[in-house]
């Protein structure tokens, strides 16, 4: 079982492995922008590679589950 990373920094370096794309360059180690806002590579990195902003700074899963339940469900039966 793959153990979920305590930090922003290492979600998003897990996310970025996990697809085989690169972290973007210039991050703060929270992810912040200095007005405390989420960076905005990290926004252009979700939007581009359709990872979740909640699993990233928060750690929330249950979006993954959600989207992934919900995939499942709208498949066409084989």
């Amino acid at each position: 079982m793959t153990a979920i990373p305590a930090t922003r920094m290492g979600r998003l370096q897990f996310v970025a492995e996990t697809l085989g794309v690169a972290v973007p360059d210039g991050l703060r180690p929270n992810l912040l922008s200095r007005d405390g806002a989420p960076a905005h590579a990290v926004i252009r990195f979700c939007a581009t590679h359709g990872a979740s902003l909640d699993f990233i700074y928060l750690g929330d899963v249950a979006i993954l589950i959600r989207y992934t339940a919900r995939a499942m469900l709208m498949r066409e039966p084989a």
